[in-house]
């Protein structure tokens, strides 16, 4: 078991079961005790009478060679295959190695032999991986390992080669180095302890920076100042249609539109989103640079447009939502009063003609009110859309027929005209049926108000980029430009009937299911409404 300190508030243990830095220390330790047997033995072959090595017994000291480096080569092959703990390797090498010097010392005549220095490398470099109270014990059993052999030797021999002051201090320099290696291999562990902690909190903070990123809804790409894809999340892989991940490739290969977007952002720094065409969708693109300098990398943030005006238009319909109701109680209310008012004084046998007239004129512009408020309360109620794939070929004709067998609010049948092999549109039928049924009324109105012949034509033919396209034509008066501008608008209206309302109505209808509604003359005589949506 390691020694186990606190770190940041959490314990941690200094001395892990296993880790990179514990085995290359191991192989260091092992390697320099692989070195120091071959030398004892080489040197006791060769030169052991002249450095007085194995003087006084020769035969011990080869053994004892020998045997060291046997057990040498076998405490490698328990580190390579990592048999026991690193504290149970460690501590058998020191004893092991505790045990083979001493008797060196005493075969090489004692204590004078210098051998026993040997063993302050051993312990040195054993404490970096032992907890102190097991350096500690080796330091000890050291100094009583060498004290035992001058004991020994004074007891067994007749001349006296001991010198216990040696030995004494010798055993104080193994406690002393022994703390040290303690203290140098604390403060190691200790740095090498957070360093992992802080590597595994900064792994983990990244796979949650990945994780968000991931599960954003908008569209993330990193660029290097050299448009190489960093990063990029799988929203981005959506809305830019690639079936893999491209990180590592230039943007201009994925979208060459956005790369030059980009470039522009680079000069200009402009902040305002740009919208860029890519396949049959436009996005809307927005860019951060990280840091201030300008080889920093650029995120690029990228929203579908369909959703994002979807999403707006909601927002949109939400407060007139609460408009209506406000409408509904502050003004329905007091107009009813006003209008029952304004009947029971017309059925007065004291109002003059002339009064009564004006009477009319109040229940007309109430009856009027009245309408404007029932538009604008339908316009927030079942705003939701639940688009479907429609057949146009076949919806359109049922459009007329129910369009045209309206009993008092019939109106003429419009004419059909559809492509052949059109694909199916992706819209809320009961939206279109009140869109198409708005343009068609307006049409016969505006037609019928200049007294001439009028004729209404619903084409339906395949737009560009996967869109469907339906104009409304007719062959009524062209629309003023001026007008032409202003229409769309609330409540702006050029009759003295209408509300003004049922255009806004029409293109809001249309924004909700992701189409548009724009008007545009047919070059002639007429006018032409075009619905641009999505196929299906």
């Amino acid at each position: 078991m390691g020694q186990v300190i606190e770190i940041n508030g959490k314990m941690s243990t200094l001395i892990p079961a296993r880790d990179t830095t514990a085995n290359q220390t191991l192989y260091a330790f092992h390697g320099y005790r692989m070195i120091l047997a071959t030398v004892l033995i080489v040197i006791g072959l060769t030169a052991g009478d002249a450095l007085g090595l194995g003087q006084a017994d020769p035969m011990l000291y080869q053994s004892v060679s020998g045997i060291y480096l046997c057990l040498v080569v076998f405490s490698m092959l328990c580190l390579v295959r990592e048999i026991g703990s690193i504290s149970n390797q460690i501590g058998g090498a020191l004893v092991v190695d505790i045990l083979t010097i001493s008797l060196l010392v005493h075969a090489s005549g004692g204590a004078s032999s210098g051998l026993g220095i040997l063993l302050l490398v051993s312990l040195s470099g054993g404490s970096l991986l032992l907890d102190r109270r097991n350096a500690l014990a080796m330091a000890a059993l050291s100094s009583i390992a060498l004290l035992s052999e001058q004991l020994y030797t004074q007891l067994h021999t007749l001349e006296s080669q001991v010198n216990y002051t040696y030995s004494g201090l010798l055993g104080v320099a193994f406690f002393a180095v022994t703390m040290l290696a303690q203290l140098a291999g604390t403060r190691l562990r200790v740095v090498e302890a957070v360093a992992v902690r802080q590597q595994s909190e900064l792994s983990s903070l990244e796979q949650l920076n990945e994780h968000i990123i991931d599960r954003m809804e908008s569209g993330v790409l990193a660029v290097d100042h050299d448009d190489q894809l960093l990063l990029g999340n799988s929203s981005a892989w959506q809305l830019l249609q690639c079936p893999i991940q491209r990180e590592g490739t230039s943007l201009a290969r994925l979208s060459n539109k956005l790369n030059e977007e980009l470039e522009i952002w680079r000069a200009t720094s402009r902040s305002d989103p740009v919208i860029v065409e890519h396949g049959d969708k436009r996005l809307i693109c927005r860019f951060q640079r990280i840091g201030d300098h300008k080889q920093s990398t650029v995120l690029v943030f990228l929203d579908d447009n369909y959703l994002v005006t979807q999403h707006a238009q909601q927002l949109k319909l939400a407060s007139l939502g609460h408009l209506s109701a406000t409408i509904a109680h502050e003004i329905r209310n007091p107009l009813g009063a006003i209008s029952h008012a304004a009947q029971l004084l017309a059925e007065s046998k004291d109002v003059v003609p002339n009064d009564r007239r004006l009477t009319e004129i109040i229940t007309n512009h109430c009856q009027r009110l009245d309408e404007i408020v029932d538009r604008i309360l339908s316009m927030s109620r079942d705003q939701t859309p639940a688009p479907q794939p429609l057949n146009l070929d076949a919806w359109l004709n049922m459009f007329c027929d129910q369009v045209s067998d309206a009993g008092d609010t019939a109106l003429p049948r419009p004419s059909i005209k559809t492509e052949s092999g059109l694909t199916a549109i992706n819209f809320d039928p009961t939206h279109l049926y009140r869109i198409l049924e708005n343009l068609c009324s307006n049409a016969n109105h505006h037609g019928t108000a200049y007294q001439r012949p009028l004729s209404v034509k619903v084409h339906a033919h395949q737009g560009a980029d996967n869109q469907i396209v339906l104009d409304v034509i007719d062959t009524g008066v062209l629309i003023a430009d001026e007008i032409a501008e202003k229409m769309f608008e609330p409540f702006f209206t050029t009759g003295t009937h209408g509300t003004g309302l049922g255009l806004y109505i029409s293109r809001e209808l249309c924004r909700t299911n992701g189409a548009e509604l724009i008007y545009t003359n047919t070059g002639g005589n007429g006018n032409c409404f075009r619905i641009v949506a999505r196929a299906a």
